[in-house]
């Protein structure tokens, strides 16, 4: 059997130019449809085809033996053959064996604990293979190890996302070891508390490396390989509350997650034409240990206790709860997935409602 996909691509290699012609499509894998294929200029409308690629798997045939696998359907506007479609019996097979369908692949910075775990969990339920990219590689192998124990698709990456060749070189690995890439989510990030008047050069350098360049590196990264693969992609940046309205005493943090709502929406307009998306997820106050320390920290610079420094943040939530990282998990897993096919360049608050935009 199978394992079960949520989308797949198709490609067909025309002769005698060695022409390649692909799509893809979210619907069963025994139909694809194309809209308005193109060869040359031309609206195709017929086929001298002589291999088939299904997510890298190569399948070679002579015309004739692809013609009883396939049948062929147009419509017309105007004349002019706009839409055409073929379809793939389940059983096809490669002269090595089965055709292998391949799981989606998402690459998650910041994943080996806290929302970025609960990230990659929540994918896998989905059906994504996940790159654990971490830090520290320890706690990314032992989730990575989990989810496998359990049935999942997962490898272990360690990546320090402020360094542009070492994470360029960690995205690459994973599309190796895991078959491709579809979807990029810059989670990681530092969050110190960060009083004005506390702010050294070094202290900037650091957090904004870590929270705004590791962005672009890895959107550069991703951006390439899925050019590379021939199809598009999923890019999610992790903003924050405190990137929609100024926190106090996060000076730093407060302003590096503005930046990334700014380069998200540049990313979005810039990148549409390759057909990759760009969001953002902007989580509230969720009980991870990153949390924690804000708030601890908040109330030492008070003089006040840890659970004054954590009301600070909390009073305002509508819903009259804290955030649990699975909150956010849900959240960025519409984002990663194709009910979200049709957003692009927004920011997506889960605060349980501190601010209303």
């Amino acid at each position: 059997m199978q394992p079960m996909v949520r989308s797949w691509s198709l490609q067909l290699q025309l002769r005698p130019a060695n022409e390649i012609i692909t799509w893809s499509s979210y619907v069963p894998p025994s139909y694809c449809c194309a809209s308005t294929l193109k060869r040359t200029n031309q609206y195709i409308t017929t086929f001298d085809a002589h291999k088939l690629t299904i997510f890298g798997e190569n399948f070679y045939c002579k015309p004739r033996e692809f013609a009883s696998h396939f049948t062929y359907g147009k419509t017309y506007t105007n004349g002019v053959a706009r839409h055409c479609g073929v379809r793939l019996p389940i059983d096809v097979k490669q002269p090595e064996g089965a055709c292998i369908m391949n799981k989606e692949v998402a690459f998650i910075t910041g994943s080996a604990q806290g929302i970025g775990e609960a990230i990659a969990r929540r994918l896998v339920k989905d059906g994504f293979a996940v790159a654990i990219a971490d830090l520290n590689f320890e706690l990314a192998t032992k989730v990575a190890d989990s989810i496998n124990d359990d049935g999942g698709k997962a490898a272990a990456f360690k990546v320090d996302v402020s360094d542009r060749g070492g994470f360029q070189q960690a995205i690459e690995d994973a599309s190796d070891s895991l078959g491709d890439l579809n979807v990029l989510i810059n989670n990681a990030g530092i969050a110190p508390t960060t009083p004005i008047d506390t702010i050294t050069a070094e202290m900037f350098d650091k957090v904004y490396h870590v929270n705004v360049a590791s962005c672009i590196w890895g959107m550069q990264a991703a951006t390439a390989l899925f050019k590379g693969k021939g199809h598009g992609g999923k890019i999610i940046n992790a903003a924050s509350q405190a990137g929609v309205v100024g926190n106090a005493n996060l000076m730093l943090y407060s302003s590096t997650k503005f930046a990334i709502r700014g380069l998200t929406q540049v990313a979005a307009k810039d990148l549409a034409k390759d057909g990759i998306t760009a969001n953002a997820y902007a989580p509230g106050i969720v009980k991870t240990p990153m949390m924690m320390d804000i708030a601890h920290q908040v109330a030492v610079n008070a003089g006040k206790d840890d659970e004054w420094g954590m009301s600070t943040f909390s009073k305002d939530i509508t819903l009259g709860r804290l955030s649990e990282a699975s909150d956010v998990a849900n959240a960025v897993a519409f984002l990663a997935g194709h009910n979200s096919d049709y957003i692009t360049g927004q920011t997506l608050i889960v605060d349980g409602g501190m601010q209303f935009q």
